[in-house]
């Protein structure tokens, strides 16, 4: 199959879950076999308009964004507003917090400027795929951006089908209308399938008129290890997630009020939080909370794997996720792991089997859980057997990707009769 794979970000700027989920897939099908593109935006000149990565080519669009991107550093300098939320730095959620700034903060030169970038995006992907004989066989995108809808669009007119994956909960199914494109948008979606992470997704998709036909349940999914590290864990809390995402979105507020009241019981544990984007107003409240000196901020990890050998515990507050892959990374590494209430956490840990749950929000309680995990080193043991028995019964990645051919497979066929 010739497959088409679209995301708003790809290596080597820095992965989120979409865009790590997007790689996996995309490597083990090349290795099946299949001719995989990866198509994505442009975001520094330094990066090569097309390059082999991994057996997968990746085709990079938009001249355009690398001024977009300096035109929001510069107002970042002169003003402290970034985007959205954005702290400074190339992170992969500068499209999805731009996206999050209502309408009347937008500043409109900026608008503008990112009016110019989608135009000249749309203008690229047209005289590619007029020009390069690479219309595909099918189409799967990895993120809720506009190109769910320009993908749509061009897979009615390729007549091939176009997958979507929603990642995230509430849905979020309305995506800008795209220029140059002389198609109607709505339609361009009566067609289109949607693979979803969780049954909760699937119910969603139902309900907002999504006929069952056009859904197909896949998960995410996550290399298991070859072998367990015999490494001597410490008491130390790992934490993994974009600090450009803001309070929100992974709570870090959550953590660090949580962490201010373990570290006074414990004081030689340490919290790690490992994530791109600038630290100093988490640092800030650290400080307020009295519990700076146990707390270290990583940044960027780019092997996140040797972090989850040294923890105990692995805690995900978050208040809003798709299926989180540092959640099924630390659950393939055993780790026991403390997660939020929240439909897509509960996709994974089972409260009491292979971690524990915790309301939203409720920082005394994840508190009081995480030192229950440091004290009880049986449970631990426990919950870790458990979770890796079940991140390789039912995310191994290889098996993900199989559900992934097969509904492809099924999609082409019923375009073709």
């Amino acid at each position: 199959m010739k497959i088409a794979m679209v995301v708003p970000c790809y290596l080597p700027v820095p992965e989120g879950g979409a865009e790590r989920q997007c790689r996996l897939q995309a490597q083990e099908l090349a290795r099946r076999g299949h001719a995989v593109t990866v198509y994505t935006r442009r975001w520094s000149r330094a990066a090569p308009r097309i390059e082999l990565m991994g057996g997968v080519q990746v085709v990079r669009f938009g001249w355009f964004y690398p001024v977009e991107e300096w035109v929001w550093r510069l107002r970042r300098r002169l003003t402290g507003k970034g985007k959205g939320e954005y702290l400074g730095g190339t992170t992969i959620d500068q499209v999805r917090q731009k996206q999050a700034i209502p309408p009347k903060r937008r500043i409109r030169p900026m608008a503008i400027l990112a009016g110019i970038g989608k135009r000249v995006h749309v203008l690229e992907w047209r005289w590619w795929f007029r020009n390069q004989n690479a219309r595909p066989d099918v189409v799967h995108v990895h993120a809720d951006t506009w190109e769910g809808a320009l993908s749509a669009i061009s897979g009615a007119r390729w007549r091939c089908p176009v997958f979507i994956k929603p990642t995230l909960y509430p849905l979020r199914l309305k995506y800008a209308r795209v220029p140059l494109t002389g198609a109607n948008q709505s339609n361009a979606f009566d067609s289109v399938r949607y693979f979803a992470l969780t049954p909760v997704i699937h119910v969603a998709l139902r309900e907002k008129g999504v006929e069952e036909g056009r859904i197909v349940d896949v998960p995410n999914g996550v290399e298991i290890p070859a072998s367990r590290s015999d490494v001597r864990r410490k008491p130390i809390v790992l934490m993994v997630g974009n600090l450009t995402q803001g309070a929100y979105h992974k709570a870090f507020d959550v953590m660090l009020d949580a962490w201010g009241q373990i570290a006074s019981a414990y004081p030689r544990a340490e919290l790690l939080v490992a994530g791109a984007g600038d630290p100093s107003p988490w640092q800030a409240l650290a400080e307020q909370l009295g519990c700076a000196g146990s707390v270290q901020f990583l940044g960027r990890v780019k092997e996140v794997g040797p972090l989850y050998d040294e923890v105990q515990v692995f805690c995900l507050p978050s208040r809003e996720e798709g299926i989180s892959n540092a959640l099924l990374e630390a659950q393939s590494r055993g780790v026991a792991c403390v997660v939020s209430d929240i439909r897509a956490n509960r996709a994974v840990v089972t409260h009491g089997d292979n971690g524990w749950v915790v309301p939203v929000g409720d920082a005394e309680a994840l508190a009081l859980a995480v030192q229950k995990l440091l004290d009880d080193k049986p449970r631990r043991d426990r919950f870790g057997q458990n979770a890796v028995r079940r991140v390789a019964a039912e995310f191994e990645i290889g098996a993900i990707v199989s559900r992934v051919e097969t509904a492809y497979q099924a999609a082409i066929e019923s375009w073709s009769r």
